[in-house]
């Protein structure tokens, strides 16, 4: 992996990118193997047209879906936190439908380990698969940096 000092940067980028969407429980994973392509061709890039295996970018990918999920798990939990006394006051309003709090700490567990195997399907996937998109392996020529 000989372009493995150029990952700091692209993989931030297309982290935040694919975990914000993720965070609102909508498109969970859909926009993953877009910040996995974006982030390979980020690292091409910065590389001056190094070869980039379908193995780095899988992990590429790997680890943009990682980010994203760490990104979507605390904004999920923010958001629980923030609005607690609002579903709080709905729960009595709604009479015999109380949910103990212990639950919900369950439900933002199982939903945090469920986000992070999908996010990180979904990157590994779209980073393998963008390597053959953008043909960046031993075979590709180098592109012009300029």
């Amino acid at each position: 992996m000989p372009n493995r000092a150029y990952y700091a940067v692209p993989v931030l980028v297309a982290g935040l990118l694919a975990g914000l969407p993720a965070s609102l429980c909508c498109c969970s994973a859909i926009l993953t193997p877009f910040a996995s392509l974006l982030a390979v061709y980020l690292v091409r890039r910065r590389s001056a047209g190094q070869p980039i295996e379908t193995g780095e970018g899988a992990i590429l990918g790997g680890l943009v879906g990682t980010l994203g999920a760490f990104v979507a798990i605390i904004v999920q939990v923010v958001i629980r936190l923030a609005f607690e006394d609002f579903f709080t006051q709905f729960q009595a309003q709604a009479g015999n439908m109380s949910i103990s709090s212990n639950q919900g700490l369950i439900g933002v567990a199982i939903g945090g380990v469920v986000t992070l195997i999908v996010q990180v399907a979904a990157g590994v996937l779209g980073g393998a698969l963008s390597t053959i998109i953008l043909k960046t392996g031993a075979g590709a020529a180098p592109q012009n940096p300029f």
